[in-house]
């Protein structure tokens, strides 16, 4: 699977701290790259395939999946740059079907689901060479599930099934089971990975309709998106029964955040989004100052809804 690529040490450096795989043609690919495409990517389906189907220890799927995120990522990359110059939305619709790389996100993402569902297995818990192994399932996670959601928004094509779904169960599983304490950014996944800011990143992502087709996320507004997340909340719903305008998160249902106009009457699965002033400007959404249990009561806008 090998082809002629830039130094491999500082190219790998550059796939693990990159934020946006980026879908603008201004990169055209050149002819050898096409072939490239054509060759290797049945190969990659067929191995990622028989990978999820393996009975292996996690130790081995963990060496394969690692081999493989450097020819995988490299794929994405060109198949986005083909995709950019092959789907013009003004030419030809856009079929609602996966795209081959949003296929290849998927099956990398059900790898490192039933990779980390295996590794929770009671047999396979041995201490310490397992922590390790699993912070690095769940940074990876976080990356790949963070390259599907960014590409279907910038491309403006529906996500894969269950792409909302698993990073729901993912942050569920960091609370429920790994202990994660929201707003402490206590949580150590290594490379300066907080879950709670990667998960609130990608629920703002979510929230941006202006994005959509953008093609490319700028690495100002990518940095902007990060510093929105740190000064976002969580919050439970119960504390909120009543309120107007709030940005419900479902944790029971495949799909992004939303904003919800009416007042919630009963709790649900997840958590409400509390992002600052300045997200809610930029992604245009106007929150009431009203309660539902005071519908008379103006005071409460002219105060900030407190009293």
């Amino acid at each position: 699977m090998s082809r002629p690529t830039r130094d491999s040490e500082t190219q790998t450096a550059e796939l693990d701290s990159q934020p946006s795989i980026g879908l603008g043609a201004n990169d055209l690919p050149d002819p050898p790259e096409s072939q490239w495409v054509r060759s290797q990517l049945p190969l990659l389906y067929k191995i990622l395939d028989q990978l999820d189907g393996e009975e292996l220890t996690p130790q081995q799927r963990i060496r394969a999946l690692r081999n493989l995120k450097r020819p995988l990522l490299e794929m994405v990359k060109a198949l986005s740059r083909l995709d950019a110059l092959e789907s013009d939305p003004k030419v030809f619709p856009l079929s609602p079907s996966p795209t081959s790389a949003q296929r290849l996100l998927e099956r990398m993402c059900r790898n490192l689901e039933h990779l980390l569902l295996t590794l929770d297995r009671r047999r396979f818990q041995s201490g310490a060479l397992d922590d390790v192994g699993r912070r690095w399932i769940i940074r990876q996670l976080f990356a790949y599930l963070g390259h599907q959601i960014e590409y279907g928004i910038l491309s403006a094509r529906p996500w894969p099934p269950r792409t909302w779904q698993r990073l729901h169960d993912l942050f569920e599983y960091l609370v429920e089971r790994r202990g994660l304490e929201l707003g402490t950014g206590s949580a150590d996944l290594g490379r300066g990975l907080d879950p709670e800011t990667a998960y609130k990143r990608l629920l703002l992502l979510g929230l941006c309709p202006r994005l959509k087709g953008a093609r490319r996320l700028n690495g100002d507004l990518a940095n902007q998106l990060t510093r929105w997340a740190i000064e976002s909340r969580l919050g439970q719903p119960a504390a909120h029964l009543g309120e107007y305008g709030l940005i419900v998160v479902e944790t029971s249902q495949d799909g992004p955040a939303r904003y919800r106009k009416q007042p919630a009457d009963d709790p649900w699965r997840g958590w409400i989004l509390e992002p600052p002033g300045e997200f809610l400007a930029f992604a245009g959404i106007q929150r009431p100052s009203l309660s539902l249990a005071d519908p008379g009561d103006d005071t409460r806008a002219l105060f900030g809804g407190r009293r």
